[in-house]
């Protein structure tokens, strides 16, 4: 007899059978709005369940974007029906009925250590679009390991800044996709891109309006059990985020997509995408108050720069001090756009500093998942689509090491990453 996983391997593109060790999710063709399934983020929760969160609509941007959860109670075997906690038609927030109709992506969870609180914060619209991407930085609690979730929708203000939208009521334009990082104060910070105003800047597409890094510093989630008193600060300090010039155009920054960790010495790294064809990366030693110039991230210091679209390329951190860094290994085609994205690459790093400043050198990247981006895999909006492993998260449970993602923004998928694809041997110390 099969199990559940093999049988919903089965109903895979050949590819990814063969590299999943769990799925999560495979949308039903029959049900609306759960064609397109991305921004994929799964975390242990303190009763020892996973707990998956993703964006989830007809289509990215979709007017029916929602936020999903599912459960698994025996490390991701099996996984709960999905259930929407924000979004469109969800009648989930009745103190806020007037924007219950408007969408709602690019959550993240976290969970508070030693406690049954978790948290999933998410970019709220509030019935606005400047070009897109655009709402309030929105949450709704749990007490209960997330089985269950506040009634109301709760909001963290956001100071503007100079590429933000001229009316405050509309939110910003901003995405985050990782889990933010417990630093060592006991604060949560997430990375996050905010994009620039397309009513300011003249133009809608994404990739032609100015972006920056930015990050939001979550001062008191350890210890206030009040909602209403979650605060945050904006980071770093002054009217602009971290900036990355367009080699066509050094007057406009294209920086997005951060993750951050902490080096050993307790400075922050963040590594970012950007439309050079580049991976770039940039220091701070005050906790993300100033940062030094982004620059390239190469292989070491001196070496080669690592090529990527304008792609996602998150950076993970094991508990014994390697570094996991994901990303496409070619520089987009033509140089800086955003494909292709398939396959993913897995670059194993260590601490190691050189003349150059850069921390980290990194091994030769191995190939992680690949899909088959030519087959047809029937479902309209995702037959053209076939990316793998674009926002995804990352775990270390029991000695385990726990990757999830998506292919095509379709499936969503898990594999268990073996010792052999993380050796670090033969990196300088």
């Amino acid at each position: 007899m099969l199990t559940t996983t093999q049988r919903n391997l089965q109903r895979l593109p050949p590819l990814a059978r063969h590299q999943a060790d769990f799925v999560v999710y495979i949308p039903n063709a029959n049900e609306p709005g759960t064609n397109v399934n991305q921004h994929f983020i799964v975390t242990p929760t303190e009763k020892s369940a996973f707990l998956a969160v993703w964006t989830q609509g007809t289509r990215e941007a979709h007017a029916d974007q929602g936020i999903a959860v599912s459960h698994s109670y025996d490390k991701g075997v099996t996984w709960t029906e999905p259930e929407r906690i924000a979004g469109a038609n969800i009648e989930t927030c009745p103190e806020y009925t007037a924007i219950i109709d408007y969408q709602a992506s690019w959550a993240f969870p976290m969970v508070v250590p030693g406690s049954s609180r978790v948290y999933v914060f998410f970019n709220q619209n509030m019935g606005y679009n400047d070009p897109r991407d655009t709402g309030r930085v929105a949450f709704r609690c749990s007490d209960d390991h997330g089985e269950t979730w506040s009634d109301r929708i709760y909001f963290v203000d956001v100071p503007p800044a100079p590429i933000d939208p001229e009316d405050p009521e509309m939110g910003i334009n901003w995405i985050t996709y990782q889990q933010p990082l417990i630093q060592g104060d006991g604060k949560y910070l997430a990375g996050f891109t905010r994009w620039g105003s397309a009513k300011k800047f003249g133009t809608s597409k994404m990739f032609d309006l100015e972006s920056e890094v930015w990050f939001m510093r979550f001062e008191n989630l350890l210890h206030e059990m009040d909602p209403e008193k979650i605060s945050a600060t904006m980071l770093p300090d002054g009217d602009h985020g971290l900036r990355v010039p367009r080699p066509d155009n050094l007057e406009m920054s294209v920086a997005q997509e951060p993750t951050v960790q902490t080096l050993a010495d307790g400075r922050l790294i963040c590594v970012m995408r950007t439309r050079t064809g580049y991976i770039y990366y940039a220091l701070s030693a005050d906790r993300g108050h100033t940062w030094d110039e982004p620059r390239p991230l190469r292989f070491a210091g001196g070496a080669a720069p690592l090529e990527n679209p304008i792609a996602p390329c998150p950076l993970y951190k094991t508990r014994d001090g390697r570094y996991l860094l994901l990303f496409y290994n070619n520089p987009g085609e033509p140089r800086g756009a955003s494909a292709p994205r398939t396959p993913a690459y897995l670059a194993v790093g260590r601490e190691c500093v050189y003349a150059d400043g850069q921390p980290i050198a990194f091994k030769t990247p191995k190939l992680l998942v690949e899909n088959d981006p030519d087959r047809d895999i029937g479902v309209q909006q995702v037959a053209k689509n076939p990316q793998i492993a674009t926002y995804t998260s990352y775990f270390e449970l029991e000695g385990k090491h726990y990757f999830w993602y998506p292919d095509r923004k379709h499936f969503l998928l898990g594999k268990l990453l073996d010792e052999r694809l993380l050796d670090d041997s033969l990196l300088p110390r």
